[in-house]
């Protein structure tokens, strides 16, 4: 079973850029990656600018051109419905707010916010907070799980 989420692009105007992630949306997995490896304003548009994704990786471009697709992706590679499934209509939508772009939408949602150029996650149910803080807050209650089942 899939958990799905969305990346966005806040700009300075308010208007929102946010594609769909079928994959592994929560935050000690897209989350840390995100964190990890996107975590420049650059690295951000650049991977929204591909479109829908499948599955997240560390890597946007694959090593070896014309090897890397759908059903045969490199190791650490991001697999695009566009560029490697051949889908079409699997482009970033563009939303006026962020507000119009969190409704409805998927489990959990990061907002690259380039006015402060950081991430922030809203997971279903919750307010908007810092990526870092809620990979924190993860680690911290896995932590605490481990010692209290010791």
């Amino acid at each position: 079973m899939s958990t799905r989420s969305n990346i966005a692009v806040l700009e300075l105007d308010g208007t929102v850029e946010m594609i769909y992630v079928h994959w592994d949306g929560y935050i000690e997995h897209n989350g840390v990656i995100l964190h990890t490896y996107y975590n420049c304003e650059v690295a951000a548009r650049e991977l929204v600018s591909k479109g829908n994704i499948s599955t997240l990786k560390k890597h946007i471009a694959p090593l070896h051109y014309g090897q890397h697709s759908y059903n045969d992706p490199e190791p650490d590679v991001t697999v695009f419905y566009g560029r490697d499934r051949k889908d079409s209509e699997e482009e970033a939508v563009k939303y006026d707010t962020l507000d119009e772009a969190t409704e409805d939408k998927e489990k959990y949602m990061y907002v690259y916010y380039v006015a402060q150029q950081v991430w922030m996650v809203k997971s279903e149910g919750r307010v908007l907070m810092l990526l870092e803080e809620a990979i924190a807050m993860k680690k911290t209650k896995k932590t605490m799980k481990k010692t209290t089942n010791s």
